[in-house]
């Protein structure tokens, strides 16, 4: 039986320090039309060369945006916005042919089953101490699927990763502006499990029930040691 594991991080105010010490996210200009692409699979790995014997220094989730800087022998250099990374990816898991800078494109958040009734179990146990409903929000939901991915794929259970920092960080990096914010992880077989455990934890029950927050992201990664990854990031 694998053994659960659920830790709790949460904060009121975070510090002018821990806010400037995010990591920066780097901008460039896109001067042309042709050099962007979307990623098809579900998570795509960047490496740090053309060949799967070299490292992994990243992931991309489907429907991520990348910018083409040049190809290799069926590999793609790629340029993410999103987080300034430099990196290879197969090309038979990108499309290039898409358009992602006009108004034909028509991106659209779809939780799935899992995360809808993850939400529903939170919003429930929120709805019996007299607290209104988190709204699943679709930058939250990022977020916290590529911290269930980053401990699956670097085998650590932790609030703090090498490659985000602390949840805080995270979210600054990623754009995501607050006063409250909070995050419950867990290692589990089945979501239900992993929020019986969490309502049973005094300090896990207290950001679920927290006043101080009306958003929630929910990521869910399967993971060989506990089954499923599961993350909750809360914000006001």
């Amino acid at each position: 039986m694998k053994k659960y594991l659920a830790i709790v991080l949460s904060t009121l105010a975070v510090s002018v320090a821990l806010i400037m010490s995010a990591t920066a996210v780097a901008e460039v200009q896109n001067d042309t039309e042709d050099n962007t692409a979307v990623v098809t699979a579900d998570v795509l790995n960047i490496r740090n060369g053309c060949g799967m014997n070299f490292d992994v220094i990243g992931t991309l989730n489907q429907g991520s945006i990348v910018q083409v800087l040049g190809e290799s022998k069926g590999w793609l250099m790629v340029y993410v916005p999103e987080t300034g990374m430099v990196g290879t990816v197969e090309q038979t898991y990108v499309d290039t042919g898409v358009n992602t800078s006009g108004d034909d494109q028509e991106t659209e958040f779809k939780p799935g089953e899992e995360e809808l009734k993850l939400l529903s179990l939170v919003n429930e146990v929120r709805n019996q101490a007299g607290l209104p409903d988190l709204t699943l929000d679709e930058s939250l939901c990022h977020i916290a699927q590529l911290k269930a991915r980053d401990m699956a794929d670097n085998n650590y259970f932790g609030h703090i990763s090498e490659t985000y920092g602390n949840p805080f960080e995270m979210m600054t990096a990623y754009g995501i502006h607050f006063g409250a914010a909070g995050e419950n992880i867990a290692g589990n077989s089945s979501v239900d499990q992993a929020f019986e455990s969490w309502t049973s934890s005094e300090e896990h029950i207290r950001n679920i029930v927290s006043d101080s927050y009306n958003k929630l992201g929910i990521g869910i990664v399967a993971d060989e040691a506990y089954g499923q990854i599961i993350v909750l990031e809360f914000t006001d």
